[in-house]
C-alpha cells in the first residue's frame, strides 16, 4: 500500500514541500515518472532536455525506473553535477555508475556528457580534481 502526504512547513518556500512515500522502490518510481513529465515539458517546449545527475549509489533505483520511461531520448543530453577523477573503468565512477542504470533500454539514446576525459589513464590519482 503507497502512503503519500505532501507537508508544508511555514520555515520553507512554498513550491518546496517534503513527499512521502511508504517504501523506497514507490518512492523512485514516482520520482521517475514527475522527472520524466519534466523532460516532456522540456522537449516540447525546446526541442531538447538537460538531466544533470548526482551519482553515487541512492540513485540506482530512480535511474533504472526512468531509464525504461517512454521518451525520445535521442533529445535528451545526461550530464552529472559530480564525479570522482577516476577512469570510467574504475567502480567508483559516476559516470560508469549512469551508464550502467540510467542510459540502457530506451535512454541509451540519450546523449551522455562526461566530466572526466575517456582517456584518463588507469593510475590517475582520485583525489585530483576531475576538471581544472
Amino acid at each position: 500500500m503507497t502512503t503519500e502526504s505532501h507537508d508544508a512547513a511555514p520555515d520553507r518556500p512554498a513550491e518546496v514541500r517534503l513527499t512521502r512515500r511508504s517504501d523506497a522502490g514507490t518512492l523512485a518510481r514516482d520520482l521517475a515518472a514527475h522527472l520524466a513529465d519534466l523532460l516532456r515539458e522540456a522537449l516540447t517546449e525546446r526541442g531538447r532536455a538537460l538531466l544533470l545527475v548526482s551519482g553515487g549509489r541512492s540513485p540506482i533505483p530512480l535511474f533504472e525506473a526512468l531509464s525504461r520511461a517512454d521518451l525520445d531520448w535521442h533529445r535528451v543530453t545526461v550530464s552529472l553535477v559530480d564525479e570522482r577523477c577516476v577512469p570510467i573503468s574504475h567502480t567508483d565512477s559516476n559516470a560508469a555508475l549512469v551508464r550502467q542504470h540510467l542510459l540502457q533500454g530506451p535512454a541509451a539514446a540519450a546523449g551522455f556528457i562526461g566530466l572526466v576525459p575517456e582517456d584518463l589513464p588507469e593510475d590517475a590519482d582520485p583525489e585530483a580534481p576531475a576538471a581544472q
